[in-house]
């Protein structure tokens, strides 16, 4: 269960990459021992990955935003 500062900084990252003309999904892996288990991904207006941008913990999709 995530926290609600962590749910309001998961909606300020969205709102920034819509800004952007990006998106920002969560996988959906549901096995903590899966190696893509909790990642995000950064995607461009038409719904494909940003090269070198999947995988990504929410620092490092703050990163990208804010580059």
């Amino acid at each position: 269960m995530t926290s609600q500062t962590e749910r309001t900084r998961i909606q300020r990252l969205r709102r920034m990459a819509k800004r952007q003309r990006l998106e920002i999904s969560k996988s959906r892996r549901r096995d903590p021992r899966a190696y893509d288990y909790d990642t995000w991904s950064v995607l461009d207006h038409h719904g494909y990955p940003i090269e070198g941008q999947a995988e990504l913990d929410l620092d490092g999709v703050e990163r990208y935003l804010t580059r």
